[in-house]
């Protein structure tokens, strides 16, 4: 995110701590994919379910997604700076990022 003052506020996507594929969940086994960090929410794309799945208890259970699943990440901005613009960039041969949506909200 580009404020008006060409600060950057970003996100990196990182498998498996914030970039999941759609058309599974991770086999987190502490082996291929190995994560401590939380699970971003899961939206399954056919129901529009959310499910919010703990590291821990999930390990092992990583399986297709009938209908894809996308994933809610959160990226706080600075409510005091204007915005200017919105990039999104993929660094690497092969992935493809999707925006599905964005929501700007200012804290209560």
């Amino acid at each position: 995110m580009h404020y008006a003052d060409k600060r950057i506020a970003s996100l990196e996507l990182r498998t498996p701590e914030t970039l999941w594929p759609i058309e599974q969940d991770f086999l987190l086994d502490d082996f291929l994919f190995v994560s401590k960090a939380p699970i971003p929410p899961r939206v399954d794309l056919r129901s529009g379910n959310v499910r919010m799945l703990d590291p821990e208890s999930f390990k092992g259970k990583g399986k297709t997604v009938p209908g894809g699943a996308a994933y809610i990440l959160a990226l706080e901005l600075d409510p005091a700076k204007e915005l200017s613009s919105l990039q999104i960039q993929a660094d690497l041969y092969g992935p493809i990022i999707a925006l599905l949506g964005a929501t700007l909200g200012r804290p209560r």
